[in-house]
Order: C-alpha cells, then structure tokens, then sequence
C-alpha cells in the first residue's frame, strides 16, 4: 500500500503530534507513524512534571525557549482541562533546602531570575502547608505556585484526539524500517507498507538519532527511573522539586522519581535505580517509611551533548526535519518546539534558536 503526504511525522508523542496538529490546522496532509501500539512510549513514560529546570537558568538560550514554551503549555492544558477531567495535578511547587548554604546557593542560582524561586517557607509553617514534611530535616523550601503536573497519558491522548480533529491521520503499532530520499519526496518503508511523503518529521525521542535510512545524530536516550507508592494517611498538593521530585500521582498515590542515566535504551528498572530513589524518599521524608510501593517503571529521554534542543533540518538531507532532545523537560516544550517546527516547514521562516539547528553536528554545513 502506497500513500502520498504533504508531511509525514515518525513518532507519535507530545512533539510529534504538536507537529501534526499545528501542520493539519494550516492545511498541510499529515500522517503519523508510531511503531508502539498506543503510540508515545517516551511522553507517555514520563511523570509529568511540567516545571523549568532551575538548571536552565545557565544557558540563557534554553531558559528563554522554555518560558516562551511554558505559556503555550499552559494554554494547551487550559483547554483540554475542560474536556479531560484530571489532566492537571498540583498547585506550584516547593523546594526544600537541608542548611543555609544551599538556601544561599539557590538564591545565587536565581539571583536574575528570583520569581523562578518564589518565597521562603520555613520549616514549621513547611510541615503545615504539606504535612508530608512532618519529622524531616528540611530548614525550609522555596514556594511557587508557577508549576504543576500533567497526566502524561491523558495529554498525549488528548493531543492525539486535537491532530485527527484537525485531520491528520495517526497510524500506531506501525514501526519504520527504512527512509530513503528521492527526487521531489521521501519514501518510508514502514511494518505495514511503503509512504511517500514530500516532507519527513523525525519526532521519534530518544530514538530521532538512529533511524535506519538516516545518516546517525548524536542524540542519545537518557533513562529515567520513577516509583508509586501509596500510603493512606499521606497526600501532597505541591510538586516537591530537588535532586529527585515527590508529586502527586493518580488516585492519591504519590511518585517519586527520577534517575539521569546514560544506559542506552535499556529502559528496564534496575535494583540500583530502586534502591537510590526509595533510599533518599525516606531520608527525606520519614513520613513515607511505611509506604506501600506500587509500581517501578523507567522511560527514555532524549538528549544532546550541549544539552539544548535539535530542531531543524535533519544534517545531510533535504526534505527530514527533526525535532528532539528535550531532556527532562520534553513535556513542558514539547507543544512549544512542535509549533517551531510546523511553522518552519509552513513558512520556511525559522521560530527557534539557531543554537538548536542540527547543522551544528554536520561539518559540512556548520563551516
């Protein structure tokens, strides 16, 4: 079976289907592809914590991204709230700081930007706003009420729903196994036929570096460990932000999460990852030592050497586009670079950082 496309998207997560969308509300034929059967597995794996990094905060370029993504976010999920009961949890997040060292650093840290920090909370008005901080160490947190959840699976779905009303096309369970450029289109070998489309989108995660068919992109997966546990007595409102988060999750439990580590795609659980995040969950909240886990499950990040985006021309080719290596924060400026990319490929006007062009890896173009 052969089909012709204005755009055909590989991948079909936050980024991908905000490709999709955006493209098919201006008029363009898209089709999405996505080899896993409910399409998304790295969106969907995600906890969903849709709070900058403060981390960003030294890469001026990123940080800007990200606030200009946050506001889009934000509208997205305003929407969909009235159509999808329960896609937002939280109400802002809290920092917490062990000694007036790291509360100084912190400070330092946001010193341009302090409204990312928000106000200080000390320990005794800390343990009333979230009682799960009863019998912890901290001195205190920073609170913010700019930052919340987002239940992952329930987004994806949505944005899925807004692609095909929009009248995309979204094919899952259909795996890509080769792409080859020809004279005036590409052409996608795919588990259940061939594509031809006049336009490629990878938008495939951890996975956009090595597509067959496509020369190699040092983007890379980054694992990401997460545990549910439950304990009847404990509920939290905020996102608890630090070296690892504590956030509300689904029907009252509580997920505390995640692991950075560069294991290729193994995306399994391990005993190292488990022990790590369970170890510093009840060294930070003593509360929680009788909690009950649920469940373990890892998922891949996509990521660069330099830790920016990659969005643009695929290097070495004419008619692929990429976007990815959103890091940690896909779910947060994954509607955001979706936006950029449809509108270069609408307009052939560019919508983000030309630090996020993928010729910077293609010696050729970068010289």
């Amino acid at each position: 079976m052969t089909a012709v496309h204005d755009v055909l998207v590989i991948g079909a997560g936050v980024v991908g289907l905000s490709v999709a969308r955006e493209l098919a509300q201006r008029g363009a034929r898209v089709h999405v592809v996505d080899g896993s059967p409910d399409g998304g597995s790295g969106s969907r794996a995600a906890a969903g914590v849709a709070i900058p990094s403060l981390r960003l905060l030294a890469d001026p370029v990123m940080h800007a991204f990200v606030a200009a993504a946050r506001t889009r976010f934000d509208e997205d999920v305003r929407t969909f709230e009235k159509t999808t009961p329960g896609i937002r949890r939280g109400k802002g997040v809290l920092r917490p700081v062990r000694t007036e060292e790291e509360r100084e650093q912190l400070v330092l840290t946001t010193a341009a930007r302090p409204e990312e920090l928000g106000e200080w909370t000390d320990a005794a008005a800390l343990a009333d706003l979230e009682p799960v901080f009863a019998r912890s160490s901290f001195l205190g947190a920073f609170r913010t009420t700019a930052g919340h959840m987002v239940d992952t699976a329930l987004y994806v779905d949505a944005l899925g729903s807004a692609a095909r009303a929009a009248g995309a096309t979204v094919s899952l369970g259909e795996q890509v196994l080769g792409i080859e450029e020809a004279p005036g289109e590409v052409r996608v070998t795919t588990s259940r036929g061939s594509l031809r489309a006049d336009r490629v989108v990878v938008a495939a995660g951890a996975w956009s570096g090595s597509l067959p068919g496509l020369p190699p992109l040092p983007v890379h997966p980054m694992r990401g460990q997460m545990i549910e546990v439950r304990d009847a007595e404990v509920r939290i409102d905020h996102v608890i932000s630090g070296r690892t988060y504590l956030c509300p999750w689904r029907a009252g439990s509580l997920c505390t999460g995640a692991t950075e580590e560069m294991a290729g795609f193994a995306d399994h659980v391990t005993t190292a990852g488990t022990v790590f995040l369970l170890s510093r969950l009840v060294r930070d909240f003593p509360l929680l030592a009788d909690a009950r886990p649920v469940r373990a499950w890892a998922g891949l990040r996509s990521a660069s050497g330099d830790g920016r985006l990659v969005l643009g021309r695929y290097p070495a080719t004419n008619r692929v586009y990429v976007c990815s290596a959103h890091a940690g924060q896909g779910i947060l400026t994954g509607h955001h670079s979706g936006w950029a990319l449809a509108h270069l490929l609408d307009t052939g006007e560019p919508a983000a950082p030309e630090a996020f062009s993928p010729d910077r890896f293609d010696p050729v173009r970068a010289g």
